[in-house]
């Protein structure tokens, strides 16, 4: 064909660093048969480049070459925003970072239009491989004691990936309903929840340890839409039964479930962990705003999920510009993770201007605690929830946090001036994963909870045995939650 151009020309125009954005986008194609999850991989495309005799070759190098070509381009371009100081780190996967000009700009190159940020983002990555026993991309960052917040786009490779088919069972003609997603997420799924989780625990006891002022932020994703034939979900779902073009409703709840259930971690983390901050995504990304129609947004969506990071990379406590021109503040298990939250409340009312309005949603780790008084005495099985729940209290007031900022927070709003004040509480069920996260709390702060005299080793190994032990049914609930509405 007279306009091809021929394999030696196209690693040329690459090597010396003359290929356009243009030619990229023409001479590179998405390769289905190679990509998986958020792993985007690519081929050299053989109606431009003539690959007669070299097709082995280019199968080989076409990958490599196509992200050689964007970096060629990257480097080429000029900074976008503030230079990178260490101070906002990002770490992840291709919500952090895609191949150049193959691909529209991800949420954190928006971000860094604006913030200092240092993007060591890798498409295709896994968390374990971002957290690499410990030995991270991030933790020099950490060990220097530079970094404000530590972005992560972590977990969806990790059960979007390479091991997508083995979370889902084989299609059932009796389940083929949405409200039967359930039935298709295997226990290996579940299992890869839990590592993930483990695994920004591992990572919040390295900003312990290291740079304990660091705030760890992480999103959860959107709702990802799986497609006939789509590369990324689409052709995994349908190695087991579930055909996007036939069942399509089943395999977005699917789907739908398995983002929403990475999300209850993330957000347990958040209610447990004072710098820990869960960004919810969900819903953000419109049903014809992605990109390659499954898994990455367009370039509109992208910049408007940067914005769902500004409250979080701004400081709360010092009430900065990023809450100019609001009128509506929503703080979720926020407060008890700063102290003396109520100095913090007062400023915001000056800040907001009339008419804004204000809600938060609190966890309550005291209130229960009387009922699992009262119980304990003829039900054995209370003992290791009320000895977890007054553990998180005492390790919450040893940092000057303020675990019980929901019980007073209708008064404090009322008191600092607020208008038409509203509260109600609600119990939070004590399930099976609930007492899984209870154990995996002590794993994480074991150090914390020895050295301030808490709870001893032996004591923690015995509260853990017998979490193990207790069944689910029936318990009591360990934590409630404030939810309190008012305006300026």
């Amino acid at each position: 064909m007279a306009h091809q151009i021929t394999f030696a020309q196209l690693v040329a125009k690459v090597q010396d660093r003359t290929i356009t954005p243009d030619e990229v986008r023409r001479y590179f194609v998405l390769d289905a048969a190679k990509t998986t999850g958020l792993h985007p991989r690519f081929r050299i495309n053989p109606n431009e480049v003539d690959l007669t005799g070299l097709e082995g070759t280019a199968t080989d190098a076409g990958h490599t070459l196509a992200v050689e070509a964007g970096f060629a381009l990257r480097a080429t371009a000029p900074l976008a925003g503030p230079a990178p100081n260490g101070t906002i780190v990002a770490e992840g996967d291709s919500w952090f970072r895609l191949p150049h000009f193959l691909y529209p700009p991800t949420l954190a190159d928006f971000l860094a239009e604006t913030y200092p940020l240092n993007n060591l983002a890798h498409w295709g990555d896994e968390l374990r491989t971002m957290y690499n026993d410990g030995k991270g991309q991030y933790v020099p960052f950490l060990k220097a004691k530079t970094v404000r917040v530590l972005l992560f786009s972590g977990g969806g490779n990790d059960i979007l990936g390479n091991t997508f088919e083995r979370c889902l069972n084989l299609f059932d003609v009796d389940h083929a309903a949405p409200k039967d997603a359930a039935y298709y997420l295997t226990a290996f799924f579940y299992r890869k929840l839990a590592e993930a989780q483990r695994t920004y625990e591992r990572i919040l006891d390295q900003i312990a340890r290291y740079s304990p002022r660091t705030k760890l932020v992480v999103h959860g994703y959107d709702y990802a839409i799986p497609q006939a034939n789509g590369p990324f979900l689409g052709i995994h779902m349908q190695a087991w039964g579930l055909y996007p073009a036939y069942h399509e409703a089943l395999c977005r709840a699917i789907v739908r479930l398995m983002i929403d259930l990475f999300n209850d971690r993330l957000s347990y983390l958040a209610q447990h962990h004072p710098n820990f901050r869960h960004v919810d995504l969900r819903g953000t990304v419109g049903e014809n705003e992605w990109f390659d129609h499954e898994t990455h947004p367009n370039r509109d969506a992208a910049a408007r999920l940067a914005t769902r990071f500004e409250p979080v990379l701004g400081d709360i406590a010092e009430l900065g510009p990023w809450l100019d021109g609001a009128t509506v503040v929503v703080g979720r298990a926020v407060l008890h993770h700063v102290p003396m939250a109520e100095f913090m409340l007062g400023r915001l009312r000056g800040r907001l201007r009339a008419g804004t309005r204000v809600g938060f949603l609190e966890p309550d780790f005291r209130t229960p605690l009387a009922r699992l008084a009262s119980m304990e005495p003829g039900r054995p099985e209370v003992e290791p929830l009320r000895v977890w729940a007054t553990a998180i209290n005492q390790l919450y007031l040893a940092r000057r946090l303020s675990p019980d900022i929901g019980a007073t927070l209708a008064r404090t709003l009322e008191l600092a001036g607020y208008r038409e004040v509203r509260v109600a509480w609600a119990e939070c069920r004590t399930d099976a994963l609930s007492l899984e996260n209870m154990e995996m709390f002590y794993d994480e702060v074991r150090e914390r909870l020895v050295s301030l005299g808490i709870l001893t080793t032996a004591e923690i190994d015995r509260q853990q045995n017998l979490l193990r032990q207790v069944g689910a049914e029936g318990l009591p609930a360990v934590w409630g939650v404030y939810r309190v509405v008012c305006e300026v």
